[in-house]
């Protein structure tokens, strides 16, 4: 290799570590400063957090998480994407429909991978999804309300007739969502899926 090609790639791999540790940097930032009111952190940060519950937004498809702003730390050290919580609350709403339930979930879904660097959550698993947007994640952020009428004593996210939804990771990207339907069995014709 010529002493200019080396000296590029020695480059490039400068630039790579300095964008690197400047990633790691915001996020410890950001860690410290949604964690914040436990740790006494300058009051000039105090309009981030909010201990009281906000009007849920209008449910808008792919809304980047960075717009989600209302943070609450709870006593465990779990951060609330509160816009999101709340918009979890529409799931299995009596007044809308199984439509508007897979949309509300792959948002919730995008919105995890949004925050974990393009990741999904691990498995595919009901109860582990849950858990992960329960908080159960390495960053410690909740996008699910954890007290969810949905979610059952097993911890399983159900759908509006009470049976456990299908999560089926077709690709780090795609997922698809399946509900039983009325006739709460799988693989059948009244199933609903996205």
């Amino acid at each position: 290799m010529s002493h200019s090609r080396q000296q590029f790639a020695f480059t490039w791999r400068k630039g790579i570590l300095a964008v690197v540790v400047l990633t790691a940097a915001v996020v410890t930032w950001i860690w410290q400063l949604a964690s914040g009111p436990s740790l006494g952190v300058d009051r000039t940060f105090a309009g981030l957090f909010s201990t009281t519950p906000v009007k849920p937004a209008l449910l808008r498809p792919n809304v980047p998480v960075g717009d989600a702003t209302v943070l609450h730390a709870d006593a465990q050290g779990k951060v609330q994407l509160q816009e999101l919580v709340e918009v979890s609350r529409q799931l299995n709403a009596p007044d809308s429909t199984i439509e508007h339930d897979f949309e509300v979930l792959h948002l919730l879904l995008d919105a995890f991978r949004q925050s974990n660097g393009g990741a999904p959550p691990i498995s595919g698993e009901n109860v582990e999804v849950v858990e992960q947007l329960r908080g159960q994640n390495a960053a410690k952020v909740t996008y699910i309300a954890a007290d969810h009428s949905a979610i059952d004593d097993g911890g399983r996210l159900l759908d509006r007739w009470g049976t456990p939804f299908f999560f089926h990771p077709l690709s780090r990207d795609n997922w698809q969502i399946r509900s039983a339907g009325k006739d709460r069995q799988f693989f059948t014709s009244d199933d609903a899926i996205q």
